[in-house]
């Protein structure tokens, strides 16, 4: 895996890790943040794991996640995504 990649999650928080990790359909749950690292990057390293996720997002995660890797401008917040599409649908 890209090292950049790596050192990115390794930043993550033991919290921000488990919430990613509930997505997948690993179980148990790591505990050590040197495991949770390990497991998400054998999720982003495997194109099935990302295919799973992808059909279990919902329609507005999807349209983040596209805009996000389009580079439509900066994400940085979630509830600040979800108030500007409230906005532009009104």
């Amino acid at each position: 895996m890209n090292i950049i990649i790596r050192n990115q999650i390794e930043q993550l928080t033991i919290y921000n890790l488990t919430d990613y990790l509930k997505v997948s359909d690993i179980r148990p749950l790591p505990k050590r943040k040197a495991d949770m690292v390990d497991a998400i990057e054998k999720i982003i390293t495997d194109e099935i794991q990302i295919l799973k996720i992808w059909k279990n997002l919902s329609d507005l995660d999807k349209e983040l996640m596209e805009a996000f890797i389009r580079g439509e401008g900066a994400v940085v917040i979630r509830k600040n995504y979800l108030l500007e599409i409230k906005k532009s649908l009104l």
